[in-house]
Protein backbone atom coordinates (compact mmCIF):
# COMPACT_ATOMS: atom_id res chain seq x y z
CA UNK A 1 0.00 0.00 0.00
CA UNK A 2 2.40 2.09 0.62
CA UNK A 3 4.33 1.69 -2.40
CA UNK A 4 1.52 2.31 -4.59
CA UNK A 5 0.10 5.33 -2.75
CA UNK A 6 3.10 6.85 -1.15
CA UNK A 7 0.78 6.71 2.39
CA UNK A 8 0.72 4.87 5.66
CA UNK A 9 -1.62 2.05 5.73
CA UNK A 10 -3.93 0.97 8.73
CA UNK A 11 -4.13 -2.65 9.93
CA UNK A 12 -7.36 -3.72 9.69
CA UNK A 13 -7.98 -7.64 9.65
CA UNK A 14 -9.90 -8.99 6.95
CA UNK A 15 -13.89 -9.84 7.76
CA UNK A 16 -12.81 -13.86 7.52
CA UNK A 17 -10.49 -13.88 10.29
CA UNK A 18 -12.82 -12.61 12.93
CA UNK A 19 -16.10 -14.11 11.59
CA UNK A 20 -16.52 -17.23 12.83
CA UNK A 21 -17.97 -20.35 9.76
CA UNK A 22 -21.35 -20.95 10.01
CA UNK A 23 -21.54 -24.66 11.99
CA UNK A 24 -24.37 -25.88 9.53
CA UNK A 25 -22.85 -24.50 6.17
CA UNK A 26 -25.82 -25.01 3.59
CA UNK A 27 -23.51 -24.65 1.11
CA UNK A 28 -20.83 -26.41 2.46
CA UNK A 29 -23.00 -29.28 2.97
CA UNK A 30 -24.52 -29.18 -0.41
CA UNK A 31 -20.81 -29.21 -1.95
CA UNK A 32 -19.71 -32.11 0.22
CA UNK A 33 -22.92 -34.34 -0.66
CA UNK A 34 -21.98 -33.90 -4.07
CA UNK A 35 -18.22 -34.55 -3.72
CA UNK A 36 -18.88 -37.46 -1.50
CA UNK A 37 -20.23 -38.83 -4.99
CA UNK A 38 -17.30 -38.49 -6.99
CA UNK A 39 -15.25 -42.11 -7.78
CA UNK A 40 -11.67 -43.02 -5.76
CA UNK A 41 -9.25 -42.01 -8.01
CA UNK A 42 -10.67 -38.25 -8.48
CA UNK A 43 -8.22 -35.71 -9.25
CA UNK A 44 -8.04 -32.34 -6.81
CA UNK A 45 -10.92 -30.42 -6.33
CA UNK A 46 -10.08 -26.73 -7.44
CA UNK A 47 -11.85 -23.52 -6.42
CA UNK A 48 -11.87 -21.29 -8.78
CA UNK A 49 -13.17 -17.29 -8.63
CA UNK A 50 -13.13 -14.97 -11.71
CA UNK A 51 -14.09 -11.41 -11.22
CA UNK A 52 -13.93 -8.54 -13.74
CA UNK A 53 -11.20 -6.29 -12.14
CA UNK A 54 -8.92 -9.62 -11.56
CA UNK A 55 -9.83 -10.15 -15.67
CA UNK A 56 -9.10 -6.38 -16.12
CA UNK A 57 -5.11 -6.77 -14.70
CA UNK A 58 -4.59 -8.73 -17.52
CA UNK A 59 -6.85 -7.56 -20.70
CA UNK A 60 -6.62 -4.13 -22.34
CA UNK A 61 -9.75 -5.27 -24.60
CA UNK A 62 -12.51 -5.50 -21.82
CA UNK A 63 -15.35 -6.94 -24.24
CA UNK A 64 -16.81 -10.60 -24.02
CA UNK A 65 -14.30 -12.02 -26.46
CA UNK A 66 -11.56 -11.04 -24.50
CA UNK A 67 -13.13 -12.32 -21.14
CA UNK A 68 -14.11 -16.12 -22.36
CA UNK A 69 -10.07 -16.00 -23.44
CA UNK A 70 -9.56 -15.31 -20.10
CA UNK A 71 -11.31 -17.99 -18.46
CA UNK A 72 -10.14 -20.39 -21.06
CA UNK A 73 -6.61 -19.68 -20.46
CA UNK A 74 -7.06 -19.88 -16.55
CA UNK A 75 -8.75 -22.98 -16.76
CA UNK A 76 -7.03 -24.33 -19.58
CA UNK A 77 -3.54 -24.11 -17.89
CA UNK A 78 -4.92 -25.72 -14.33
CA UNK A 79 -6.59 -28.56 -16.55
CA UNK A 80 -2.59 -29.38 -17.91
CA UNK A 81 -1.55 -29.66 -14.14
CA UNK A 82 -4.09 -31.48 -13.03
CA UNK A 83 -6.31 -33.54 -16.11
CA UNK A 84 -8.63 -34.79 -13.27
CA UNK A 85 -9.55 -32.09 -11.22
CA UNK A 86 -13.42 -31.24 -10.43
CA UNK A 87 -13.84 -27.46 -10.66
CA UNK A 88 -15.94 -25.54 -8.02
CA UNK A 89 -17.08 -22.08 -8.62
CA UNK A 90 -17.33 -19.38 -6.45
CA UNK A 91 -18.98 -16.23 -6.88
CA UNK A 92 -18.09 -13.61 -4.14
CA UNK A 93 -19.76 -10.37 -6.14
CA UNK A 94 -23.26 -11.00 -8.05
CA UNK A 95 -23.66 -6.89 -8.58
CA UNK A 96 -23.86 -6.43 -12.74
CA UNK A 97 -23.28 -3.16 -14.83
CA UNK A 98 -22.94 -3.05 -18.30
CA UNK A 99 -19.20 -2.33 -18.25
CA UNK A 100 -18.63 -4.40 -15.60
CA UNK A 101 -19.72 -8.46 -15.23
CA UNK A 102 -20.34 -9.97 -12.26
CA UNK A 103 -18.64 -12.95 -10.87
CA UNK A 104 -21.90 -14.71 -11.62
CA UNK A 105 -21.42 -13.86 -15.60
CA UNK A 106 -17.66 -15.14 -15.55
CA UNK A 107 -19.25 -18.12 -13.65
CA UNK A 108 -21.56 -18.88 -16.16
CA UNK A 109 -18.63 -18.81 -18.70
CA UNK A 110 -16.40 -21.44 -16.93
CA UNK A 111 -19.10 -23.73 -16.64
CA UNK A 112 -20.19 -23.92 -20.14
CA UNK A 113 -16.38 -24.37 -20.80
CA UNK A 114 -16.04 -26.98 -18.24
CA UNK A 115 -19.11 -28.93 -19.45
CA UNK A 116 -17.94 -28.65 -23.07
CA UNK A 117 -14.62 -29.64 -22.38
CA UNK A 118 -14.65 -32.42 -19.96
CA UNK A 119 -18.57 -32.69 -19.23
CA UNK A 120 -21.11 -31.40 -16.71
CA UNK A 121 -19.70 -33.41 -14.20
CA UNK A 122 -16.47 -31.58 -13.71
CA UNK A 123 -17.82 -28.53 -12.79
CA UNK A 124 -20.36 -27.36 -9.62
CA UNK A 125 -21.40 -23.97 -8.80
CA UNK A 126 -21.61 -22.84 -5.25
CA UNK A 127 -24.89 -21.04 -4.47
CA UNK A 128 -24.03 -17.25 -5.33
CA UNK A 129 -26.55 -16.24 -2.27
CA UNK A 130 -24.67 -17.84 0.37
CA UNK A 131 -23.87 -15.97 3.72
CA UNK A 132 -20.27 -14.86 4.28
CA UNK A 133 -19.28 -17.59 6.71
CA UNK A 134 -21.12 -19.97 4.45
CA UNK A 135 -18.56 -19.17 2.05
CA UNK A 136 -15.64 -20.04 4.67
CA UNK A 137 -17.35 -23.01 5.52
CA UNK A 138 -17.51 -24.58 2.04
CA UNK A 139 -13.77 -23.20 0.63
CA UNK A 140 -13.20 -25.76 3.67
CA UNK A 141 -14.26 -28.52 1.05
CA UNK A 142 -11.80 -27.71 -2.04
CA UNK A 143 -8.37 -28.29 -2.07
CA UNK A 144 -6.98 -25.45 -3.91
CA UNK A 145 -8.75 -21.98 -4.29
CA UNK A 146 -7.76 -19.87 -7.32
CA UNK A 147 -9.09 -16.38 -7.28
CA UNK A 148 -8.65 -12.50 -8.45
CA UNK A 149 -9.71 -11.76 -5.07
CA UNK A 150 -7.95 -10.87 -2.34
CA UNK A 151 -10.57 -11.36 0.52
CA UNK A 152 -12.09 -14.28 -0.98
CA UNK A 153 -8.05 -15.41 -1.30
CA UNK A 154 -7.83 -14.67 2.60
CA UNK A 155 -11.04 -16.03 3.42
CA UNK A 156 -9.19 -19.62 2.09
CA UNK A 157 -6.60 -18.94 4.16
CA UNK A 158 -8.52 -18.37 7.15
CA UNK A 159 -9.72 -22.02 6.48
CA UNK A 160 -6.87 -23.52 6.27
CA UNK A 161 -6.75 -24.27 2.57
CA UNK A 162 -4.08 -22.97 0.38
CA UNK A 163 -5.04 -20.52 -2.44
CA UNK A 164 -3.50 -19.38 -5.45
CA UNK A 165 -4.21 -15.02 -6.45
CA UNK A 166 -3.94 -14.30 -9.78
CA UNK A 167 -3.42 -10.44 -10.12
CA UNK A 168 -1.37 -8.61 -13.43
CA UNK A 169 0.61 -6.11 -13.10
CA UNK A 170 0.94 -2.28 -15.08
CA UNK A 171 -2.83 -2.44 -15.88
CA UNK A 172 -4.41 0.14 -13.57
CA UNK A 173 -4.46 -0.15 -9.59
CA UNK A 174 -3.46 -3.71 -8.67
CA UNK A 175 -3.43 -5.17 -4.82
CA UNK A 176 -0.75 -7.28 -5.60
CA UNK A 177 1.65 -5.64 -3.52
CA UNK A 178 -0.72 -6.18 -0.39
CA UNK A 179 -1.47 -9.59 -1.27
CA UNK A 180 2.66 -10.54 -1.35
CA UNK A 181 2.77 -9.34 1.92
CA UNK A 182 -0.21 -10.85 3.09
CA UNK A 183 0.94 -14.55 1.73
CA UNK A 184 4.42 -14.13 3.34
CA UNK A 185 2.59 -13.49 6.57
CA UNK A 186 0.41 -16.58 6.48
CA UNK A 187 2.39 -18.93 4.39
CA UNK A 188 5.61 -18.39 4.70
CA UNK A 189 6.32 -17.49 1.00
CA UNK A 190 4.08 -15.17 -2.41
CA UNK A 191 4.75 -17.82 -4.42
CA UNK A 192 0.82 -18.08 -4.56
CA UNK A 193 0.55 -14.65 -5.68
CA UNK A 194 0.68 -15.37 -9.59
CA UNK A 195 1.15 -12.04 -11.92
CA UNK A 196 1.73 -14.65 -15.35
CA UNK A 197 -1.01 -16.89 -16.44
CA UNK A 198 1.65 -19.19 -17.89
CA UNK A 199 2.84 -19.79 -14.20
CA UNK A 200 0.05 -20.59 -12.74
CA UNK A 201 -0.11 -24.33 -13.39
CA UNK A 202 3.23 -25.12 -12.18
CA UNK A 203 1.74 -23.07 -8.90
CA UNK A 204 -1.29 -25.55 -8.66
CA UNK A 205 1.30 -28.30 -8.67
CA UNK A 206 3.64 -27.17 -5.80
CA UNK A 207 0.60 -25.92 -4.20
CA UNK A 208 -0.19 -29.51 -3.63
CA UNK A 209 2.64 -31.13 -3.43
CA UNK A 210 2.29 -30.94 0.19
CA UNK A 211 -1.43 -29.93 1.79
CA UNK A 212 -0.80 -31.35 4.95
CA UNK A 213 2.41 -29.26 5.45
CA UNK A 214 0.35 -26.22 4.24
CA UNK A 215 -2.30 -26.59 6.08
CA UNK A 216 -0.59 -27.10 9.34
CA UNK A 217 1.07 -23.97 8.72
CA UNK A 218 -2.17 -22.25 7.94
CA UNK A 219 -3.96 -23.55 10.77
CA UNK A 220 -0.85 -22.67 12.91
CA UNK A 221 -0.60 -19.06 11.51
CA UNK A 222 -4.29 -18.58 12.17
CA UNK A 223 -4.19 -19.95 15.85
CA UNK A 224 -1.27 -17.26 16.77
CA UNK A 225 -3.16 -14.30 14.97
CA UNK A 226 -6.33 -14.93 17.05
CA UNK A 227 -4.33 -14.94 20.17
CA UNK A 228 -2.61 -11.71 19.36
CA UNK A 229 -6.28 -10.04 18.46
CA UNK A 230 -7.28 -11.43 21.86
CA UNK A 231 -4.25 -10.13 23.79
CA UNK A 232 -4.43 -6.64 21.87
CA UNK A 233 -8.57 -6.45 22.42
CA UNK A 234 -7.57 -6.89 26.35
CA UNK A 235 -5.01 -3.98 26.36
CA UNK A 236 -7.20 -1.67 24.49
CA UNK A 237 -10.37 -2.52 26.71
CA UNK A 238 -8.28 -2.33 29.77
CA UNK A 239 -7.37 1.31 28.35
CA UNK A 240 -10.73 2.04 27.98
CA UNK A 241 -11.87 1.33 30.93
CA UNK A 242 -9.00 3.20 32.68
CA UNK A 243 -10.43 5.32 35.63
CA UNK A 244 -10.70 9.12 35.04
CA UNK A 245 -7.34 11.05 36.67
CA UNK A 246 -3.81 12.04 35.23
CA UNK A 247 -3.67 8.54 33.43
CA UNK A 248 -6.90 8.21 31.52
CA UNK A 249 -7.09 8.75 28.04
CA UNK A 250 -7.75 12.29 26.61
CA UNK A 251 -11.14 11.85 24.53
CA UNK A 252 -9.99 11.71 20.64
CA UNK A 253 -7.84 8.77 22.29
CA UNK A 254 -9.86 7.29 23.61
CA UNK A 255 -12.00 7.65 20.50
CA UNK A 256 -9.09 6.07 19.09
CA UNK A 257 -8.97 3.17 21.50
CA UNK A 258 -12.42 2.63 20.72
CA UNK A 259 -11.94 1.94 17.15
CA UNK A 260 -9.42 0.09 17.94
CA UNK A 261 -11.23 -1.99 20.20
CA UNK A 262 -13.69 -2.93 17.30
CA UNK A 263 -11.52 -4.03 15.02
CA UNK A 264 -9.85 -6.45 17.46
Amino acid sequence: FRKQTGLEGIEFPDLSFFMEPAVQSRAGLALRRRLLRRPDDRGPVLGINFAEHAFRSFHDRHDDTARNAFVAAVLGELLRAHPQALFVLFSNDRREWPNHPSDDRFNAIAADWISAELGPDRVVTVDAGAAYADYIAALREVDLLVTGRMHLALAALRAARPAIITMGQGRRYTSIDKMRGAFDTLLGSDQAVVSRIDDLGATAVAMLADPVAVRGRLQATNRELRRQRSKAATMVRSAVDAPAGDGAPTSARLERLRARLARA
